[in-house]
Formats: C-alpha cells, sequence, structure tokens
C-alpha cells in the first residue's frame, strides 16, 4: 500500500479487494487505509473467488494495474508505463519485474531478466498472435502474469470472463491468456515497474496437496484456448509443460517431503485419471528425449513415474545433501 500511495502520478484510484477473508482483523486493517487517503476504496465480497475482476468491474480509471498484497512498485512506475500507453497509444504496457526472496530475515533481490530483444517496441496484433501467443503455453517469451503490465481498461470489456471464477492454479496467467487475442498494441518499456515476492516453490506441503488437481484444471483450460484459436504449433509445447510438471511435482516431493511418498505416489496416480495427460501422446515419437517418461504417463504408471524420477532428484553428492537441508530449514519460514 505505501508504494502505491507514494506513486509519483497521483491520479489514481487505488482499489483494495477483501476476498471474504476469514481474519477480520485484516478487514479492519483495509478500512483504516480507506480513511488514510480518499483515493482507496475498498470492495468486501460476500463470496470468495475472481477478487482481480471484482475490483477491475468497479474501477473508474482508463488503465489497469494490478498487484498482489505482498508485493510493491517504484515510485515512478505508473507514470512511466501510463507516459508509454498515451504516447504509443498501447493496450498494454509491459515493464521489467525485479524478484525479491525473503526466508526468514535474509533477502535477495535478484534484478529483472529484461527482454532487451523487444524493449521500445510496439507489437501489433497480428505478431502478438504468432511466436508471442505461444508464451502462454510453455514457450517464454512475453510475461504471462498480469502484474508488471498496465491495460487498457476497455479490453476486459472484450472478454468473456467465466463465472463464477475457475479454481485453478496460477490464475494470473488463466486471465492474461484470456486477455492476449484482444489486445491490438503492445509495448515493453526497459523500467523495472514491480518488486515481485518469491518464495520456494512447492516447498509447503499444503501447496503440494492441490499441486496436481489444479494444474489439471489449468491445462484443460489451456487446451481449450487452443483450439479455440487453432494454434496448433503450440501443442507440442504445452505437452512438454504438462510432463515438466510431474516432473517439478516429484522433484519437490522428493525435496521437501519425502516422509509422505506413499501419500504423494497416490496423489500422482489419481491425478494421471485425468483425461487431460493423454494429450502428452503427440510426444511419442517426436524428437523429445523424454519418452519412457512419456510412456509411462500414458499408460498411468505412477509407480514407475514416482521411482525413476526421485532416484534422478535424490541428492547424491554431500553437496546436493546439504542443499537440499538446507532448502528444507528455508521451507519453514514459508
Amino acid at each position: 500500500m505505501r508504494s502505491l500511495l507514494a506513486q509519483t502520478y497521483k491520479n489514481v484510484e487505488i482499489i483494495l479487494v477483501d476476498d471474504k477473508s476469514p481474519d477480520r482483523s485484516t478487514v479492519e486493517i483495509l478500512r483504516d487505509w480507506t480513511k488514510k487517503d480518499t483515493r482507496v476504496r475498498l470492495l468486501e465480497k460476500d463470496v470468495n473467488g475472481g477478487p482481480r475482476l471484482d475490483g477491475i468491474k468497479i474501477a473508474r480509471g482508463e488503465y489497469i494495474v494490478l498487484i498482489d498484497q505482498d508485493d510493491w512498485m517504484p515510485k515512478d512506475a505508473i507514470a512511466k508505463m501510463y507516459k508509454a500507453a498515451v504516447e504509443k497509444e498501447a493496450d498494454v504496457v509491459i515493464g521489467q519485474v525485479s524478484k525479491v526472496l525473503k526466508i526468514g530475515p535474509w533477502i535477495q533481490t535478484f534484478p529483472p531478466k529484461r527482454l532487451l530483444s523487444d524493449t521500445g517496441k510496439v507489437l501489433e496484433h497480428d505478431e502478438l498472435m504468432g511466436e508471442y501467443f505461444e508464451s502462454y503455453f510453455g514457450h517464454n517469451i512475453l510475461p504471462v502474469s498480469v502484474w508488471g503490465k498496465m491495460y487498457r481498461k476497455e479490453l476486459f470489456d472484450k472478454v468473456d470472463f467465466p463465472s463464477p471464477w475457475p479454481k485453478v492454479g496460477a490464475d494470473d496467467l488463466y486471465m492474461s491468456m484470456l486477455l492476449h487475442p484482444h489486445i491490438q498494441r503492445l509495448i515493453i518499456i526497459p523500467d523495472v515497474v514491480y518488486s515481485y515476492l518469491i518464495g520456494l516453490p512447492g516447498a509447503s506441503p499444503k501447496y503440494l496437496n492441490g499441486w496436481l488437481d489444479l494444474a489439471c484444471v489449468l491445462f484443460d483450460l489451456k487446451w481449450k484456448m487452443l483450439e479455440k484459436y487453432n494454434f496448433i504449433r503450440a501443442y507440442r509445447y504445452q505437452a512438454i509443460e504438462m510432463v515438466n510438471y510431474i516432473k517439478t511435482f516429484v522433484r519437490n516431493c522428493t525435496i521437501f517431503d519425502a516422509d509422505n511418498r506413499e501419500k504423494r505416489l497416490q496423489q500422482l496416480a489419481n491425478a494421471l485419471e485425468n483425461p487431460i495427460w493423454d494429450r502428452v501422446h503427440i510426444l511419442k515419437g517426436a524428437d523429445y528425449k523424454e519418452q519412457s517418461l512419456v510412456e509411462d504417463i500414458l499408460k498411468k504408471n505412477s509407480k514407475n513415474i514416482y521411482e525413476t524420477l526421485e532416484i534422478r532428484y535424490r541428492p547424491k553428492s554431500l553437496k546436493e545433501r546439504i542443499e537440499h537441508s538446507l532448502l528444507r530449514l528455508s521451507a519453514k519460514f514459508k
């Protein structure tokens, strides 16, 4: 909040959304902010789900910037994005994002991986619906999140967003993916406009519990998007991303939750019953090195998948054992 109130561009409306928080003290804190600055509005929801869209619906500005509760923005971020949007008549402005890792009292800031090749370039609709659209399906060229960007508000009116909003892994990616086909003009600027607080992916057992189920929902929505736009060129990328999800799941289970091996193995077995995994068949016989893994996924051989990957990701050297121990210790600070 402080970073938003400190923006050098002052003509802003700040909308806070309480997504039916069970912690009433949180609501009181949000209400206090509305008393401190007249630009701050609070939307208190009766039903959980889709907070971003609900906030956007009541927004009165011409442009929208989305920010998560634990992130922040440099004080000139909105001014720089707005200037670019107006000068280039852009529907979307993308800035650079720095990531911040916080483990207990330890903080490390990582400089952004700059999109140097396209910085300052205006991308038009036809170009955006080519290789840039592949970003949502595993071939990352553009950032796929909604943060670190400024959107023209009327862009949201062009999308038939689902209601109720689906419970899906990476819901910010899903929203960004739905918006992308409607963008007529986009510009990337070289300035850092967002600081994103990262944790240790998959380190929390609670996070692992629903990881594959949420991934299945997301994959189903992504395949429907591919078919809607007949975007055949990205089929292979999406199938590879699905295989990588399974690899990442087993890796995280091996590092962070080895004591619950049988539970995680059963979780994988249950997930593979979802027919969405049959989509990886397009990788069979292709120039893809994980052929045995693809075969096991199609045969729903969860035991063999888990054991094979578990051996691959189990620490083999003293250095790796120390690194894994530090990661498990760090996870306790999440």
